[in-house]
C-alpha cells in the first residue's frame, strides 16, 4: 500500500514543486494514519506540510476467534473493544484513560467518552455553534480539548472527578499532552509571534514555563512523561539538518539538556524509561532506524528491527507497523539490548492493525481494520 500511495503522490505533485524523499515520507505517513481533522492553519506554519487527502485501504474480511455473547472477545490479557455507530476516522484518534477505564475521542462536533467495562458511550461536550473541536487528550481525571472558531480559539479543561469545566479563551493551542496535573501545549502566536511550548497547571491555570521555538519546526510532536518534557526541533547548520531535542524538568522548570539525533528527520520522538526514542531517516535512505538517546549518558543507541513504518514504545516494549503482504500490520516486540524479540500477543487477531500507542501505564492500544473497526488493548507485562 505504501508503494501505491507513493505513486499517487508522485502523480499529484505539480511540476513546479519539488519534494525530497523525506517530505514525501511525511505526507505518506499522515495518509497512512488516516488523519481527517486538520489542526489550525497557524499550526501548519510550524509543523511539516501535509497535502492532499488521507488515503486508507481497509481490510473488511475477518474471522473472530474466541467470540463471546456480546460479540467481543478476550484472549488472555488481550481485550477487544468495539464501539458501535462511530466511523473509523473518529476511532483512529481515540485515547485510553486507564484511571477511568474509558476511551476519549471526538468527531469535531462532540467529545465522547466510552466506558470499556459498561460498554456505554457518553457525550461529554458539544462544540459551540460554528466551532470545531480540533484535538482532545486525556489522563487521570483530566480531559482537555481545543475548540476552533472563525478568528478565535478556546482551550477547554474538564475535571471528571468534580465535573468542573474551565476555559481559556483566545489561546491557539495544539500538540496537547497531559502528565499528572500539568498540560504541555504548543501555542501559535496570532500576530506573527514565534510559536512556543508552554506548561499549564490544570488545577490552578498557572503557566510556569515557556520554551520559544527557533522557527525551523519539527517532524514530531513533543513528549511529556513523569515530569520530563522533550521538545524536538529541526536544526540546520552548515547545510546539514539534524534534530535537537530540548529536555526539561517540568516540576523544577529547569533544562536537563539538549540531545541531537544525527539524521535529517526524527519522527515520533517519545520519552520512556529515561530514554528519548525516535524513528530516524535520511533523505536518501529507503528504511527507518529505531534509536534512542539515554538522557543520563547522552549515548545514542540504534536498535536492530525489521523494516517498519510506525512505532510506539513503553519501557522495553515496542510495537512496530511492519510489512505484511501488500500492506502492513502491527506486531509487538520486547527490546533486548540492541535487538527486538517478537511477542505473540497480537497473533490471534487476523485483521490489519494500525496506529500503535501506549497508555501512561503501559497498555498498548491499536485500531483494527476489520468490518467492525474494533480496537484492542494489551498490557505486555500480562503476557503469559
Amino acid at each position: 500500500m505504501h508503494d501505491e500511495l507513493k505513486q499517487q503522490l508522485d502523480k499529484s505533485i505539480p511540476q513546479h514543486i519539488t519534494l525530497t524523499e523525506i517530505k514525501k515520507e511525511k505526507i505518506l505517513q499522515e495518509a497512512q494514519k488516516a488523519v481527517v481533522y486538520k489542526r489550525s492553519s497557524q499550526t501548519s506554519k510550524l509543523l511539516p506540510a501535509i497535502v492532499g487527502a488521507a488515503v486508507i485501504g481497509l481490510s473488511v474480511l475477518l474471522s473472530y476467534p474466541y467470540v463471546t455473547e456480546n460479540g467481543q472477545f478476550t484472549k488472555g490479557s488481550l481485550q477487544e473493544v468495539t464501539i458501535p455507530d462511530q466511523p473509523y476516522p473518529v476511532l483512529i484518534n481515540a485515547e485510553y484513560n486507564n484511571q477511568e477505564d474509558i476511551l476519549i475521542y471526538t468527531d469535531a462536533e462532540r467529545v465522547y467518552s466510552y466506558s470499556v467495562d459498561a460498554k456505554t458511550e457518553t457525550v461529554l461536550t458539544e462544540a459551540e455553534e460554528t466551532a470545531k473541536i480540533s484535538e482532545v487528550t486525556t489522563e487521570d481525571e483530566w480531559v482537555v480539548w481545543s475548540e476552533l472558531a472563525e478568528g478565535s480559539s478556546t482551550l477547554w479543561i474538564l475535571n471528571q472527578g468534580s465535573g468542573e469545566i474551565q476555559t481559556i479563551k483566545d489561546i491557539y493551542a495544539s500538540d496537547l499532552n497531559i502528565d499528572g496535573s500539568m498540560l504541555s501545549y504548543l501555542e501559535i502566536g496570532v500576530e506573527n509571534e514565534t510559536p512556543a511550548y508552554k506548561l499549564l497547571n490544570l488545577a490552578t491555570l498557572e503557566e510556569p514555563f515557556e520554551h520559544v521555538s527557533s522557527g525551523e519546526g519539527a517532524d514530531s510532536s513533543a513528549s511529556f512523561e513523569d515530569g520530563v518534557l522533550a521538545i524536538p526541533e529541526r536544526v540546520t547548520k552548515d547545510g546539514q539538518t539534524t534534530t535537537t531535542v530540548f529536555v526539561y524538568n517540568a516540576k523544577q522548570q529547569s533544562k536537563i539538556g539538549e540531545f541531537t539525533f544525527p539524521y535529517e528527520a526524527a519522527f515520533n520522538v517519545t520519552l520512556s524509561d529515561g530514554k528519548i526514542f525516535a524513528r530516524l531517516a535520511d533523505v536518501n535512505q529507503s528504511y527507518s532506524v529505531l534509536a534512542y538517546i539515554d538522557v543520563k549518558s547522552g549515548k545514542l543507541v540504534e536498535i536492530e528491527t525489521p523494516e517498519f513504518w510506525e512505532y510506539a514504545v513503553y519501557e522495553n516494549y515496542v510495537a512496530l507497523s511492519i510489512p505484511e503482504g501488500n500492506s502492513n500490520t502491527v506486531k509487538l516486540y520486547e527490546i533486548e539490548g540492541k535487538i527486538v524479540k517478537e511477542l505473540p500477543a497480537l497473533s490471534v487477531i487476523e485483521e490489519r492493525l494500525v496506529k500503535p500507542r501506549f497508555t501512561e501505564d503501559g497498555k498498548l492500544l491499536v485500531n483494527g481494520e476489520g468490518e467492525r473497526f474494533s480496537m484492542y488493548l494489551q498490557n505486555p507485562k500480562d503476557i503469559d
